[in-house]
This record gives C-alpha cells, structure tokens and sequence, in this order.
C-alpha cells in the first residue's frame, strides 16, 4: 500500500472527483499525482474554456501522452470528465435559473447543445429534472 493511501487527504474535501489509490490499479504513483493535479487543475478552472491542449500544458506533458495517461487512470477521456463535471454542478444550479442561462454559464453555445449533452449524461431532459429540483 502506497504511502499514506489511508489518511484522509485534506484535497478530498475540496476536491471530490479527485482520485484515491485504489482506482488506479497498476499506475504509477507519479502518474496519478499528475492525474490528481489536473482534475484539480479542472476543479479550479470549470467555468473557463478548457481544452486537452491547456489541461495537458499545464500538466507539462504533450497532449497525446496526457490523454493517454488520464484515461487509464480515470476511465474517461480528458473532456468527457471536464464535460461530466460541468453537467453534474449545471444540475445543481436548477432552482431559479433558466436552462439557457445554465447552458450559457456552464460553456454552451446552444440551449439544445446543453440538452442533448444532459440527457445522454442523464437520461432526462433537463426540463423534468428541474421539476423535480
């Protein structure tokens, strides 16, 4: 067992999407605290554009090896998580909002766009969920 894998980490609070040891399996330590820097990276910068070229930049690696890195570590690819994320803090903000303003807030270009994204995520359309907020 790697060292400290049983503490709490004070990250996790702040960041919940950030990954403990168990989930990596095989990966290297140095890996996965490159993986834990970029989601938390992702955290800090959600309501920014985000793209694999800057997530991979600041992790100081080239996008492709980043890439690969990230999805054998997580499961997913860079953007189907920073995607994830920001549908998964859009359904919170339901309450008194419009879905257009929420697409626009969260980074999409068009209601429909945020839609079609929630509903693949989901599996309801954003209107019913936010009946049932």
């Amino acid at each position: 067992m790697p060292r400290g894998a049983d503490r709490k980490d004070s990250h996790s609070l702040l960041y919940p999407h950030r990954l403990p040891s168990k989930y990596f399996g095989g990966v290297k330590y140095g890996s996965r605290k490159i993986v834990n820097k970029s989601i938390e990276y992702i955290e800090e910068h959600l309501d920014e554009k985000l793209s694999p070229d800057i997530i991979a930049a600041n992790a100081g690696y080239s996008v492709y090896h980043f890439s690969r890195l990230f999805k054998e570590c997580t499961g997913k690819s860079v953007m189907s998580f920073v995607r994830d994320r920001r549908l998964e803090l859009a359904q919170k903000e339901f309450g008194g909002n419009r879905i257009c303003d929420i697409a626009e807030k969260f980074g999409y270009e068009t209601a429909s766009g945020f839609c079609r994204a929630y509903k693949r995520r989901f599996g309801i359309r954003p209107g019913k969920s936010r009946m049932n907020a």
